[in-house]
């Protein structure tokens, strides 16, 4: 460790970069792509591939949010254990988010006055 704090054996612009005297990296410029956005090759999201693989789509096919919650500590690994059973047996839904999704929608519709 002390050896790599010795600075007589640094060359200028070492000195420099290590004191923060050195001038900053210059910028690389950002060059838009040159093919027009119709010939991209479009790429499956995550989730689209999934469906893809499964033949199914997911029922959180809207926009999602981040929520946090706290939970009793036993529930995590239980959820975790079921997405990776359902993964394995191909079920839907299989992701935790999907889980937690039907699950709270099922609680929803059972608790609360249709408007």
């Amino acid at each position: 460790m002390s050896e790599a704090l010795r600075t007589e054996n640094f060359s200028r612009s070492e000195l420099e970069f290590v004191t923060g005297k050195a001038d900053p990296a210059p910028t690389v410029p950002v060059v838009a792509n040159p093919q027009p956005a119709r010939a991209r090759r479009q790429t499956p999201s995550a989730t689209n591939r999934t469906a893809l693989v499964t033949g199914t789509h997911s029922q959180n096919a809207a926009p999602t949010v981040s929520m946090t919650f706290r939970l009793p500590a036993d529930l995590p690994a239980q959820l975790i254990r079921a997405s990776a059973e359902r993964r394995v047996r191909r079920e839907q839904p299989a992701s935790q988010q999907d889980i937690v999704a039907e699950a709270l929608r099922d609680w929803l519709r059972r608790n609360t006055p249709t408007i």
